[in-house]
């Protein structure tokens, strides 16, 4: 009698531990962030979408890894001149707290001529151009020097590996995205009427598009700024105007070369 009375209690207490443990199990308890190494002030533009999302994960996520943020400073370029490429020095451009930045988001594009003069050579380090990562290195003025300046594509392709090197070594500034762009596109456009690697550098000619059709519907993630050829800062607003008004010089969209109209 007193076993089975044993075996009576014992079964609806392991129930009892059972239905205890399992919120436990299903709801697992997160570790809070270790304590910061040291703290820093987030500088970033709130001008575009994306780039808000990844300025805003990376300041979620850099407490994870023991690195404190004390500002999330997420302002507009009228605020992020004055400490970047329009700081007035005296240099070079100091924290954050004094007047400069700690760690500042920005996002670059170039065309199939990527030109990086004004960017990583000693001569466009602030007030004369955008080099604010104030990185000089006389092997880098020197290949940049070079690239701009050969004629000849297969010295151009090696002064590109040179400055690659020298970036990848040196790291002035931490790639932390590569975007891919999908088109999505009627399935009457030819294929051999584009090339999406012109269209994306804004190079394509709508000239020679082919859709069968003689009305084209164009959908646009963004607002149109300016219709002025020369003037056009926007990658959307190129990536019509450019491409309608086309220029003395095409890509051929297949060999990618230039040829003369």
């Amino acid at each position: 009698m007193i076993k089975k009375d044993i075996r009576k209690m014992v079964l609806p207490l392991a129930i009892i531990l059972c239905l205890g443990v399992m919120p436990f199990l299903a709801n697992p308890v997160q570790a809070a962030n270790p304590p910061a190494f040291f703290t820093l002030s987030v500088l970033a533009p709130n001008t575009n979408p994306a780039r808000n999302q990844w300025a805003t994960l990376m300041v979620e996520q850099l407490p994870k890894i023991g690195i404190g943020v004390d500002v999330f400073d997420h302002t507009g370029w009228a605020q992020i001149s004055p400490r970047t490429w329009g700081y007035p020095g005296p240099y070079p451009i100091p924290t954050y707290a004094e007047g400069g930045f700690d760690i500042f988001f920005i996002g670059w594009g170039w065309g199939l001529d990527i030109d990086l003069t004004g960017l990583f050579d000693t001569p466009s380090i602030p007030p004369n151009g955008d080099n604010h990562y104030q990185y000089s290195v006389p092997e880098m003025d020197w290949a940049i020097g070079n690239y701009s300046q050969a004629f000849v594509l297969a010295d151009r392709i090696q002064y590109a590996h040179d400055i690659q090197a020298l970036l990848y070594e040196d790291l002035p500034a931490a790639t932390i995205i590569y975007p891919t762009d999908m088109f999505p596109h009627t399935t009457a456009l030819e294929a051999d009427s584009w090339s999406p690697l012109l269209w994306d550098s804004s190079y394509q000619d709508m000239a020679y598009w082919d859709i069968g059709d003689t009305e084209f519907h164009y959908g646009c993630p963004a607002d149109f700024e300016d219709f002025h050829t020369f003037k056009t800062e926007s990658v959307y607003d190129a990536q019509w105007t450019q491409q309608i008004y086309g220029g003395l010089v095409e890509r051929d969209m297949h060999a990618t070369v230039e040829n003369a109209w």
